[in-house]
Formats: C-alpha cells, structure tokens, sequence
C-alpha cells in the first residue's frame, strides 16, 4: 500500500495497490493476514408494502445524496424510468422523477435514481438532498408513484 494512508481514501491507498499486486501474480497471504473477524453490517432492506416502496436511510454520502436501504431491483418493481414518484418521510414530502442519471433532470432539481452501490438514492443534480430535506440516517422514506 502507499506510504501515506488517507483515513478516508482505502480505495486508493489501500485496496487499489493490493489488488494491482494480485493482478501481477502475488500470492492473496502476501498481502497480509487473513481477517477472520470481518463484521457485515445489517442495514435491512427496503421493501414493497401496500404499493409503494418503503426503506431507510443509510447514509447521507458527501455530495448530500440520501442512499436508503432499497435495492434498485426492488425499486425498479415499482417504478419505471421516467415514472414521477411522490417521496415522503417525517417532516416532508417531494416529488421526483425516478431516472438513469442526473443529467436527465434540470440542474437543482430533484430525482430518484438507483447509485453505484445498487441501492435507492434520493437527489439534487448539483445540489443536496440532505440540505433540502433535512433526511438523517435511520429516517424512513415512502415513495408511491405519481402525486
């Protein structure tokens, strides 16, 4: 790994040159010991009840989208590329578009679109949904299609 290890950068720092040296032949118990202790973190998953999708928040990532809980292929059950989708929680309620990217909306305006990690995600191209919506991790979230 680099010398210099970011506390916030493993991808890069960590991950990337461990997983380079595999890829030039280097044995998986060169790398270091073997961890027998991983912890899996339990976030639930969201479901469909009563028609609409409901999950939580997981986190808040650095540009304020709200990933929840819902996997994006249970999403996709209920919502349609295109679909305008009511999304309520305790304190609010918006309504966006569910989308492939966020090019597909008007700058600052909100949307729904399944992230990188294959789950949920509310947001604001260009902007942040937290700061909008006041979301924190562990709130619930609905969304039903339509208004």
């Amino acid at each position: 790994m680099r010398e210099e290890v970011s506390g916030t950068f493993h991808a890069r720092d960590v991950f990337g040159p461990a997983a380079a040296h595999l890829d030039k032949g280097a044995k998986a118990a060169e790398a270091g010991p073997e961890v027998r202790d991983a912890k899996f973190l339990d976030f639930g998953q969201g479901r469909v009840e009563d028609g609409m999708l409901v999950g939580e928040v997981v986190l808040l990532d650095r540009f304020g989208n709200a990933v929840t809980n819902i996997p994006g292929a249970v999403a996709r059950t209920l919502l349609r590329e295109g679909a305008l989708a009511t999304v309520d929680w305790a304190g609010g309620a918006v309504e966006a578009p569910f989308r492939r990217a966020y090019g597909e909306v008007a700058m600052g305006a909100p949307l729904l679109l399944v992230g990188s990690a294959g789950y949920l995600e509310l947001a604001v191209r260009e902007g942040s949904f937290a700061e909008r919506s006041g979301l924190e991790p562990g709130m619930q979230v609905r969304i039903g299609l339509g208004p």
